[in-house]
Formats: C-alpha cells, sequence, structure tokens
C-alpha cells in the first residue's frame, strides 16, 4: 500500500519556437529552466518549425513563456494539451 494520497498532475505545454538548432535554443531552455514550476524543458528541431515541450506543474501561463522566449532574442507561439 502506498503512503502518498495524491499525485499531481503534469501538464505538457508545448511551443513553436524560431531556432535554428540546440545551440541556439540554449539560452531559452537555461530561462525557461529557472521558472518556477518547470519540470523539463524538451526540444525538437526535427519539425518546422522547432518545438519546445515544457512539462509543468500548470501554474505557467503562455504569456509569461513567449515573454522570456522574447527577451532571449526568440518568439514562442503555443499548442496546448494536457498530459494527465
Amino acid at each position: 500500500m502506498s503512503s502518498t494520497t495524491d499525485i499531481p498532475g503534469t501538464y505538457l505545454q508545448v511551443f513553436t519556437i524560431d531556432t535554428n538548432n540546440l545551440f541556439d535554443f540554449e539560452p531559452v531552455r537555461s530561462a525557461l529552466m529557472s521558472l518556477e514550476g518547470v519540470e523539463e524543458v524538451l526540444y525538437d528541431d526535427q519539425l518546422s518549425p522547432a518545438e519546445v515541450t515544457l512539462l509543468t506543474d500548470g501554474t505557467i501561463a503562455d504569456t509569461t513563456v513567449q515573454r522570456l522566449a522574447a527577451q532571449q532574442g526568440h518568439h514562442m507561439q503555443s499548442k496546448h494539451s494536457q498530459l494527465s
């Protein structure tokens, strides 16, 4: 029997981003990882445009993510869904 009674949901937030490769993305990734509530940042440059997947606790607003990317010189556009 498990002593854990409540397992919080993990939210999957997907964005497109205007980077060309992982090297371009690294400053954005570092900035995103600094946000409270972000558990993991995944990057896929095999798609066009490249996609960023954030695993979060559900408290990160799209505008926060987009503003942070803009501060790093990039544009991110939201594509939402919920994991669990």
